[in-house]
């Protein structure tokens, strides 16, 4: 009877060919946990923030402050408001400080990623959730030093009443005069204000974030007449408005459909 316990010994091809199976298996081996480890660190970057991290609670402002090769730094602010618009102001530190930038536009927010919509230049478009609630810029991302905004306690933002706000944008167009500007005035209700060309004075009525401007009126100057048809314009603006909006320190005058009439930033002036 043949002894079917002993097996015969493999040929050399036959060696060789065991050897390269066992190899490809390993080398699938390391290629598959190579990429889990991957997927988990991917997973890990974009996850929601931990139970740790501040909880993303809307509005907020964050500050920060970039490198700068020829200046002391750049500090940023952020203002994020509840309804997907923002607020960022760069200005560059130190001697020969240039003038400050402002960009402003509508925000989207997915898990941990926050993109600035508009024109934001690079690397402010693009941010990622850190510990902490601390917002980190691309450059962080790529293992070089970025921007890191770091959320405040409180928010910054101006109050509509009792400040003077500097006309900066009327129907999409500068003004001609930077003198423009409104004042509400809260005891008395009441508005004031210089149209460029006469003083402005009048009635409102506010109420959570709508606004009505009436009745207006104002003195009787006569000016250059770009100036005046900038004034017509402004008392057009006004009297149309129904809603405001403040973020950080502009203020946005908005019509029926919700378009921007007017934009005024906060002047103070002591």
């Amino acid at each position: 009877m043949k002894d079917v316990s002993v097996l015969p010994r493999p040929t050399a091809a036959g060696a060789v060919f065991l050897l390269v199976v066992a190899v490809v298996l390993s080398m699938a081996l390391l290629v598959s946990g190579g990429a889990s480890a991957a997927m988990d660190k991917r997973d890990n970057d974009t996850e929601e923030p931990s139970e740790g991290q501040a909880p993303l609670a809307l509005p907020a402002t964050y500050l920060g402050e970039l490198p700068c090769d020829d200046c002391r730094g750049i500090r940023l602010e952020l203002s994020l408001d509840g309804a997907g618009h923002f607020l960022l102001k760069e200005r560059h530190l130190g001697p020969g400080e240039q003038p400050g930038r402002r960009y402003r536009g509508d925000y989207e927010l997915q898990a941990s990623r926050l993109a600035l919509m508009g024109a934001v230049p690079q690397p402010f478009d693009e941010w990622r959730m850190g510990a902490n609630g601390v917002w980190l810029g691309q450059g962080d991302q790529a293992g070089e030093q970025g921007a890191r905004l770091e959320r405040l306690e409180t928010v910054l933002s101006e109050p509509l009443e009792g400040r003077y706000w500097k006309l900066v944008e009327l129907a999409g167009k500068s003004p001609l005069t930077g003198e423009t500007h409104l004042v509400l005035h809260e005891k008395e209700g009441r508005v004031a204000g210089f149209t460029g060309c006469n003083r402005l004075m009048g009635r409102y009525q506010v109420e959570a974030d709508s606004l009505a401007l009436s009745p207006l009126g104002t003195t009787k100057m006569v000016c250059a007449r770009q100036t005046m048809i900038q004034e017509q314009e402004l008392l057009e603006a006004l009297q149309a408005t129904r809603r405001y909006r403040i973020l950080g320190d502009e203020l946005f005058l908005l019509g029926d459909q919700g378009a921007t009439l007017a934009r005024f930033e906060v002047v103070h002036l002591t």
